[in-house]
């Protein structure tokens, strides 16, 4: 189960998203279907890449750590 995060040149996101357990990618063209990811927007987005390509949210948290765990439960769910 890999989780991605986007990168973005946030500092918050930035300092929190390095040491976490992600695979860092620069687009979410880089991403293959089905995976899961966060992004920056503000807070900790999370969302779903669907087989055609559409990301689907799955939430919004204030620490990096909240929105792993969303992803984990949601890569479970499937």
């Amino acid at each position: 189960m890999v989780i991605y995060a986007v990168t973005d040149r946030n500092p918050v996101y930035l300092k929190a998203i390095y040491p976490a357990p992600v695979e860092l990618v620069n687009v979410i063209d880089d991403l293959p279907a089905g995976a899961v990811f966060i992004q920056w927007g503000g807070n900790f987005q999370t969302f779903k890449l669907t087989r055609s390509r559409r990301a689907i949210p799955l939430g919004r948290f204030t620490n990096v750590h909240e929105a792993i765990f969303n992803c984990r439960r949601h890569t479970l769910r499937t």
